[in-house]
């Protein structure tokens, strides 16, 4: 299981794919609301997925930069915290 200790919830509990990824992350159906950071802790890209519960949801990348991300998301399930790497 890879869980991050200030996480309420492990990753491997969610599907969050694929990783690396290059132009749409698909994101759990339980989760509603996502924040990506880069790795200086900026806000790079927010997604409030409130109104589509329990259907798949995509997180369009393409347009950051390639690198690592921290994607932290509210979930059913509680608070999540994922990196991925944009390629």
């Amino acid at each position: 299981r890879n869980c991050d200790w200030s996480s309420d919830v492990c990753s491997s509990d969610l599907s969050i794919y694929p990783n690396p990824v290059s132009s749409e992350l698909v994101i759990d159906k339980t989760i509603t609301k996502v924040e990506v950071y880069d790795v200086n802790g900026k806000l790079v890209c927010a997604q409030d997925f409130n109104g589509s519960l329990n259907v798949e949801k995509k997180l369009n990348v393409a347009q950051l930069p390639l690198g690592l991300y921290h994607l932290k998301g509210n979930s059913e399930k509680g608070q999540i915290n994922f990196k991925f790497i944009k390629q």
